[in-house]
């Protein structure tokens, strides 16, 4: 059924109101809750002799719309793929992890529908990505699905339209705000000057 748009027509006012009337996202704070580091014997091609290790940091913050989502899609989860830095060991923030002279940039994916988890974006497109164009990614879960699923909800199956059109609304806010936040964050690749 169509469900409670009036949740869905809430969100657009205030999505309006804060976001276009400022000209900017909310400003979120990321929590870092988990960190995995692989590597790959291969050289660079830009730097020969120097070994690929690429991190994997799972981060979440608090949607800027969450009081119009199921308590279960109050936090947006989201991986972050990137090289390592080699002149030292990552700081409290990963983005300082960032290995300038090997990244170009970052980009953010959004999943598909039914698209659960970080695997197949991951493994498709964020590693190729790095290896082969020095570009990081960030591979975001959008409320109702994966972790943030509600309860009720079965698998991917979104239970109604107004549901629907919250996890659309949601989405594109919440990769809005990552995006900002990545702007913010002083060793940010994106607003690093290149050598």
């Amino acid at each position: 059924g169509y469900g409670n748009l009036s949740r869905f027509y809430s969100m657009e006012n205030f999505g309006r109101e804060r976001m276009v009337a400022t000209g900017k996202p909310a400003n979120i704070e990321v929590e870092w809750i988990g960190s995995t580091t692989y590597s790959d014997p291969s050289t660079h091609k830009d730097h020969p002799g120097i070994e690929r290790d690429f991190v994997i940091h799972t981060g979440r913050f608090r949607s800027p719309v969450a009081h119009f989502l199921p308590r279960e899609c109050e936090y947006v989860e989201f991986q972050f793929v990137h090289f390592r830095n080699r002149f030292g060991k990552e700081k409290d923030s990963p983005t300082v992890g960032i290995d300038p002279q090997l990244t170009k940039g970052i980009v953010i994916h959004c999943p598909g529908t039914a698209d659960q988890g970080y695997f197949l974006r991951r493994k498709l497109f964020a590693e190729p990505l790095l290896y082969q164009h020095n570009i990081a990614s960030i591979l975001i879960t959008p409320a109702f699905y994966g972790n943030r699923k509600p309860a009720s909800q079965r698998l991917h199956f979104i239970d109604t339209f107004a549901d629907f059109l919250l996890q659309m609304g949601s989405s594109v806010t919440e990769a809005a705000c990552l995006t900002h936040w990545l702007r913010r964050e002083p060793d940010s690749l994106l607003l690093a000057p290149r050598s």
